[in-house]
């Protein structure tokens, strides 16, 4: 993969959120199949990341509010706080990059992460 200029911590910290959500929702979902998927592909733009599993999925309605600090799909009484996909991305945005959700994956939730190749400073 090509070099990403950015904060080591801070990626590994923004994967994390990602993979717990991930197996969160597997879990909390009840899903038959607990798959997931971490695929990175580079290019002279940057670097690619997709997590992937088989939970539930995001409905259509919900994918601009999961990255909203304290928003959690958790029932109440889950261990959710609300902040780790607002804290991943904070992260990719801080690095110049961009987090979705994709919208036709339907086996479950497919984040995209794309982190552009650059040598500059990260805030």
């Amino acid at each position: 993969l090509p070099t990403v200029a950015g904060r080591a911590t801070a990626f590994r910290t923004m994967l994390k959120q990602l993979i717990d959500n991930s197996i969160q929702a597997m879990v909390t979902g009840r899903s038959r199949e607990r798959e997931l998927r971490i695929i990175t592909g580079g290019d002279a733009e940057g670097v690619r990341v997709v997590v992937e599993d088989t939970g539930p999925g995001i409905p259509e309605n919900l994918r601009h509010k999961v990255f909203e600090p304290f928003f959690s799909t958790s029932r109440p009484n889950g261990r959710s706080t609300g902040m780790g996909l607002a804290l991943a991305q904070e992260v990719v945005s801080r690095h110049g990059g961009t987090l979705r959700i994709d919208p036709h994956y339907d086996r479950g939730c497919r984040f995209e992460i794309f982190l552009p190749c650059a040598n500059r400073e990260i805030q």
